[in-house]
Formats: structure tokens, C-alpha cells, sequence
């Protein structure tokens, strides 16, 4: 099977919209989708729909049946922002207000292992400043932490998936007594163990907020202040829009359903995006209503359902979604993603099929290259080497290269100088559906021993480290 097209094609799920009728399909019925019990989620969803919670002020853990989300509480002197927790599964509210001592607590989001909720705030009795700084609880309240200093504005948290870093966008105007004379804004990462101490800066030019680290924690996904979406690759710094057709526009829509906000979400392979998008109503031009869609790198996008995101877990695999966008209720699922296994047949150079599912028992390193990229040739004895030791080792794992040449003869005369120990194949059509975008090469595709991919590397890596890589699967 093919593992992005398959958890791509098997995403179109839970309902479609056609000419204002609802159509159902069961999604356990889907491969790459496992739909979750959610008998008892009509109570948490009417909770969210009373409090017009939606993508990006809601934050759900799996791991501790929870739910924390921003809404308005009725006081006399008119709203003021709180933050419920509530059971996801009883929709049982365990605090009507979180942090009942701060004023317009909002952005909750929960750490990796549940424990702990950062959010956006100021305490009533900082009377002094009006900056509204980063926090941290544990989910009784109790536990106050502020994380950023005071003398800048925090927006937009996010937690690296291994619980140890958080990024955030620090803003700090030119007058703070007058906010309309501009601001510069960047991107702060901070330890979790040294809170208030930046460790580095992005300079940000393009205005993102709704930051979200990708599953392995090297991109960061926002959205622009234009409507878009871009990813930041959090080592270098560098920005990348995501184009979208002009028939399409982001989920910044004034509807009741989700009222001016952007959802997205990592799949798995920190490689896609599940992204809600605002479309004109088939029926009624001058309504719109929300899709899920998956994009890429590129920007190629294919729609997945009709609904929007409410959340999800860092690592990808479990999304809260609701599935019927066109009625004003809320009707949550609970959707874990399923990581399906490779299933790619390529030709060598003699012509002889190669099919990956062949090698499931063994953990695979697919390594794309090209017979004109230095680096490829640079670590090509490194692989052979890899290979030797893997003989060694009652054939534990097994290297495979694969060319993305279109010239056939440079492979052969490459393959006839180098003489590699592993098989080498060619590309075709069917490579980057398999196996996911190719941000560069030569990269790596470590498949476990049930062809699921669960490494993406790009760029050269030493045999010692790669086999370090490999171990902990070889064990699994």
C-alpha cells in the first residue's frame, strides 16, 4: 500500500456536502482511519457550541481525556475571558475557570504528557504593565509559572512534541502608549527547564501567528497575516508561503460555525497539513462553509472532508474534527490517523522488479539520490558500509537506493564505479505518492519492520549516527 496516499484518500471521511445534503460514510470502514468511541461526546460538543469555541482557542489531551478552551464569562460589568476544563468524554467540568486571577487568559495549549497547560495572560493585580506574557499550570490551577519576560508581549504558543521546548511570538511595539505606531515581532524558543531565558530568535517579516511544531519538531507551521499558511524551518529560520488556487480562501470566513479563525494540523510524517478551508456554498453563493484539505510543501492540496479542526495531539495521529459543518451544532469525532505501510515497486538497473513490501520483518533505509549530487557521492561508501555490517547481522535491515536521474545511463555508469552493495532503483510517478515530498537530497525514508515510515533525514548523515537511527528499530 502507499503510505501518504493512502492516509491521504482514506482521510476523505466522516461527511460530504453535496447540494446542502448530508452524506455520511463510516470511517472505520476507511483504511488509515480509526474512528474512537465517541458515544459520549454530544455533551462536550453542545459545551463547545454554547461557548463558541473553535480551531485555535481550543486545546484537547488524549492522554488525559481533557479539554481546555477560551471562552466568555458572563460577569456584571460585561464578558470577561476564562479558561474551562472539561472531561472530553463526559463533558464533566472539572474548572469553570482555570486561572480565575488573570485577565484574558486565552491560547491554551497542553503539554505532550497532559500535565501541563501554557497559555497567554496577565494577573489582575499587575497594574503596572499591560503586556500580556506567557504561563504555565498544571490542571488544577495551583501551579503558576510565567515562562516569558515581562517586557514584551507573547502570542501564539506552541510545544515542541518532546515536551522540552516551547516557541511563542514575541512582540514589542515602538510606543507601547501607542500601539499604532508599530511593532517588531519575532519568534522565541524557550527551554522549559530555564523559563524566561530566550534561548533564540527568529526575526519574523511576515506577520504569522498560530504557531504548531510538526511531529519530529523541525518546522513550525502559522499562518500569515495575508491568509495564508507558510512553515518555518525551525534550524534555519527560513520561511515558506504556501500558495493556494484563487478559488479557494483560508478559514477566515465571518461565520457563525467558526468566526474568523485558521485550524490546522500536522499529519504523521511532518511532511502535510490537514487545513480547514473557507469555500462558497455550491447552493448559496454568499455563504460559505469549511473543508478539510491536506497540502504539502508545494502547496498541492487535496480536499479530504467537508468540515473544520478543532484540534489535535503534536504527534498527528489523533484529531478532533467536526463533521457537520453546515448545521450550527457542534458534532465532534475523534479520529486517530494510521500510519499505513509502504507499498512501492520500482525497477533496477537490469530491469527486475523490486517491490518494498518484500522486505517487511527487516527495517529499511530508503536513500534518494542522483548520480550528479556531490554529497550523494560523498556518502556512498558510508552506505556500502552500512550494508556490510547489516550482512553481518543476519540481514537486520537492508539499504535500498533509489535515483531520481532521468538519465538511466549516468545510474549504470555510477552504479559500475561505486559498486553498491544494496539495490538501486529508479524513480517513477509513484515514488513521491509512496514516500512523501523530496525537500532535498540525498534523504532518507527509515521504514520499520512493518514498511511503516517513522524517520524522514535530509541531507547526508554518517554511518555511526544512521545506525544509531536504525538500533531502536532493530529492537522494536
Amino acid at each position: 500500500m502507499k503510505t501518504l496516499i493512502f492516509i491521504i484518500l482514506a482521510l476523505s471521511l466522516i461527511v460530504s456536502v453535496v447540494n446542502a445534503a448530508v452524506i455520511t460514510c463510516p470511517l472505520n470502514s476507511i483504511p488509515g482511519i480509526e474512528l474512537l468511541d465517541t458515544s459520549n461526546f454530544p455533551t462536550i460538543s453542545e459545551e463547545l457550541n454554547k461557548e463558541k469555541a473553535y480551531g485555535g482557542t481550543v486545546s484537547f489531551s488524549t492522554t488525559n481525556d481533557m479539554v481546555c478552551f477560551w471562552y466568555d464569562e458572563p460577569v456584571v460589568m460585561g464578558p470577561k475571558w476564562a479558561l474551562k476544563l472539561s472531561k472530553i468524554s463526559t463533558g464533566q467540568v472539572i474548572k469553570e475557570s482555570l486561572v480565575p486571577t488573570f485577565r484574558a487568559p486565552s491560547n491554551p495549549r497542553f503539554s505532550p504528557d497532559g500535565k501541563t497547560i501554557i497559555f497567554i495572560g496577565r494577573p489582575e493585580e499587575d497594574k503596572e504593565t499591560e503586556r500580556r506574557c506567557l504561563w504555565a499550570t498544571d490542571t488544577e490551577g495551583t501551579s503558576l509559572q510565567r515562562l516569558s519576560s515581562p517586557d514584551a508581549d507573547a502570542l501564539s504558543p506552541a510545544w515542541r512534541p518532546d515536551g522540552k521546548q516551547i516557541a511563542y511570538i514575541k512582540r514589542v511595539f515602538h510606543d507601547w502608549d501607542n500601539p499604532g505606531a508599530g511593532a517588531d515581532y519575532s519568534i522565541a524558543f524557550i527551554d522549559i527547564a530555564k523559563p524566561g531565558v530566550i534561548q533564540r530568535e527568529i526575526v519574523d517579516n511576515n506577520g504569522v501567528s498560530g504557531l504548531q511544531y510538526s511531529p519530529d519538531g523541525k518546522w513550525l507551521a502559522c499562518a500569515t497575516v495575508l491568509g495564508g499558511i507558510g512553515v518555518i524551518n525551525v534550524d534555519t529560520g527560513r520561511f515558506y508561503s504556501l500558495a493556494f488556487p484563487a478559488t479557494l480562501t483560508m478559514n477566515f470566513s465571518e461565520t457563525a460555525n467558526a468566526p474568523g479563525k485558521l485550524s490546522y494540523g500536522w499529519l504523521p510524517d511532518s511532511m502535510r497539513l490537514m487545513v480547514t478551508i473557507s469555500t462558497l456554498d455550491p447552493v448559496q453563493n454568499d455563504k460559505r462553509y469549511q473543508q478539510i484539505w491536506s497540502v504539502n510543501f508545494k502547496g498541492e492540496m487535496r480536499k479530504i472532508c467537508d468540515g473544520l479542526i478543532l484540534g489535535n495531539d503534536l504527534d498527528g495521529k489523533t484529531y478532533y474534527i467536526r463533521n457537520n459543518a453546515v448545521n450550527t451544532k457542534y458534532n465532534i469525532e475523534m479520529v486517530r490517523i494510521i500510519n499505513t505501510p509502504v507499498d512501492l515497486t520500482l525497477k533496477d538497473t537490469l530491469g527486475n522488479v523490486v517491490r518494498l513490501a518484500n522486505l517487511r520483518g527487516k527495517v529499511v533505509v530508503v536513500d534518494i539520490w542522483a548520480s550528479w549530487c556531490g554529497k550523494c557521492q560523498q556518502e556512498i561508501s558510508d552506505l556500502i558500509a552500512l550494508q556490510d555490517e547489516a550482512n553481518q547481522m543476519n540481514n537486520a535491515y537492508q539499504v535500498i537506493g533509489i535515483s531520481i536521474d532521468w538519465n538511466h545511463k549516468a545510474v549504470e555508469n555510477f552504479e559500475a564505479q561505486y559498486r553498491p552493495n544494496f539495490p538501486i532503483l529508479f524513480a517513477n510517478e509513484q515514488t513521491t505518492a509512496s514516500l512523501g515530498d523530496i525537500k532535498g537530497i540525498p534523504m532518507k525514508f527509515i521504514l520499520d519492520k512493518n514498511g511503516v515510515i517513522v524517520e524522514t533525514i535530509v541531507g547526508p548523515m554518517i554511518k555511526d549516527e544512521l545506525k544509531k537511527r536504525l538500533a531502536k528499530y532493530i529492537e522494536q
